[in-house]
């Protein structure tokens, strides 16, 4: 007796033998969304918004490695990647597009905007804070965490994730129609051949 094709045995690493869970990635992605683009919006993106003109003004003092740099133009960048794009990838919108720029910027920060002002925020020696001292690291922090963001995407509890639901939703209908209005076609071809045959 032949065994049948279904018949076959499963290895442990078949992909369909159990469905796969991905909810603590998806998990993992909304925690790193939430504290790292609310955490941007808040302390960063906000505050440069409301207090624009000032932090303009100050531009050349608070960034002196950029004292070549237009300020007003160099600050709506700034707010529009800290502000704008923090907002997208709390809600989870286009997350991996309003990640990149968080990337670039942390980037620039950590090894042109704040280089040599120091890693540690307090002295391991001496336990006294340090004026300016910090900024390094926690350039370091954002970074890493916008780029896993940018890794992961949005993940399904995203704006991302319920947009492409939706999309695929409607495709289905449209889907189903199309093939219903195919075996309809064939059938009425059958039959026009059987009467052709019979006359």
């Amino acid at each position: 007796m032949t065994a049948s094709p279904d018949a076959r045995p499963r290895s442990c690493d078949d992909s369909t033998s159990q469905p796969t869970n991905h909810w603590p990635v998806d998990l993992a992605a909304l925690l790193l969304r939430l504290v790292f683009g609310g955490a941007m919006v808040l302390a960063y993106g906000w505050p440069k918004l409301r207090d624009f003109d000032d932090w303009v003004a100050s531009f050349p003092e608070r960034f002196p490695v950029a004292a070549g740099w237009n300020p007003t133009l160099a600050m709506g960048l700034i707010v529009a990647a800290e502000l704008a794009c923090g907002v997208l990838v709390v809600i989870g919108l286009r997350t991996r597009a309003a990640a990149a720029p968080l990337v670039a910027a942390m980037a620039l920060a950590l090894w042109v905007v704040h280089a040599g002002e120091g890693w540690n925020a307090i002295d391991p020696m001496t336990g006294v804070v340090r004026q300016g001292g910090g900024e390094q690291e926690r350039s370091a922090l954002y970074l890493t965490g916008f780029t896993a963001v940018l890794l992961l995407g949005g993940g399904r509890w995203s704006l991302d994730a319920w947009w492409s639901s939706r999309g695929a939703a409607t495709d289905v209908p449209a889907a189903e129609g199309q093939g219903n209005r195919g075996s309809g076609g064939k059938v009425a071809e059958a039959n026009e051949g059987l009467l052709v045959d019979a006359s």
